[in-house]
């Protein structure tokens, strides 16, 4: 059977809501934020609000989704703030390790890696991110030393994608990973899935998509030690994610302070809804009690 979906102008999409049994005050306002959001973004928030599929509890109005919509783009926020710190402390821990043990130029041979990690695919893609990059100092360096056809690795970190920073350290040979992970206070296993589930988190950030309440498909693994205890049954929410990071800022001595920021955004959000933000996210009912969550 072919799959049919009639097109559905702002008008009819906001009907079909209305249908659906939830308020609307003001037809014109709703209809101008659908034309912002798109009714397939806005619909996936609608669903906490619904008794069952296409129905909506009593009492719900438009503006209460664009509530939680407003949360969930506070958490984006928050995330990629994050993110920006713990990604640079990342890209000069790999460039001063790399460098020093590998040289500058270490990076472009296969043999300082991994002889299982596919050198030719990464090396290829590092090289289409350098080209696309409109960064001054690639260009200064090129007219300064045209005898070299690469940039030093302390350079071209800063050209990488996360996404490429993660392949480098998974292709990196064992002892260099195990030596480095020192950096992170955790095995090389765990360094390994955790800059994956970071990827992808920064990933999901980049397209808007929702984060609030996700089961995520790529979980970071759970650290053997105490630290992971309360990970185990959570490592699939974002609660699993803001731990991470709240030990990684913590181990990096980094600049923020994301307990007080997510108490803000809580306190402005928590009592606007009839269920949890905090559990749906995967928050354990006494995670302040947790020795990272109450330093």
């Amino acid at each position: 059977m072919r799959y049919k979906k009639t097109f559905k102008t702002y008008s009819e999409q906001l009907e079909i809501l209305i249908q659906r049994g939830l308020i609307v005050e003001d037809k014109e306002l709703a209809k101008s934020y659908l034309k912002k959001l798109n009714y397939y973004r806005f619909s996936s928030y609608c669903i906490p609000f619904q008794k069952e599929k296409d129905k909506f509890y009593d009492n719900i109005f438009f503006s209460d989704i664009l509530r939680l919509y407003d949360f969930d783009s506070s958490l984006r926020a928050l995330l990629f703030v994050i993110l920006e710190k713990v990604e640079v402390q990342l890209r000069t821990l790999m460039a001063y390790f790399f460098g020093k043990v590998h040289g500058p130029w270490g990076y472009t041979d296969a043999s300082s890696f991994n002889y299982n990690f596919s050198h030719d695919d990464w090396f290829t893609n590092i090289n289409r991110e350098i080209e696309r990059s409109n960064e001054v100092f690639i260009k200064h360096f090129k007219d300064k030393y045209r005898e070299s056809p690469y940039l030093p690795v302390w350079m071209v970190v800063e050209i990488m994608s996360l996404g490429s920073i993660s392949c480098m350290f998974q292709g990196m040979k064992y002892a260099d990973q195990k030596e480095l992970s020192k950096e992170f206070g955790v095995k090389r296993k765990v360094v390994i899935s955790w800059l994956h589930h970071l990827n992808y988190i920064r990933n999901t950030c980049a397209h808007h998509n929702r984060l609030w309440n996700r089961l995520f498909r790529i979980k970071p693994k759970v650290p053997d030690d105490h630290f992971g205890e309360f990970l185990k049954e959570n490592n699939d929410k974002l609660f699993a994610t803001f731990s991470i990071l709240l030990y990684l800022v913590n181990q990096f001595g980094l600049d923020i302070n994301i307990i007080e920021k997510l108490e803000i955004i809580f306190n402005k959000y928590e009592d606007s809804f009839q269920f949890s933000l905090k559990k749906e996210m995967g928050f354990p009912k006494y995670y302040d009690q947790i020795s990272l969550w109450n330093s």
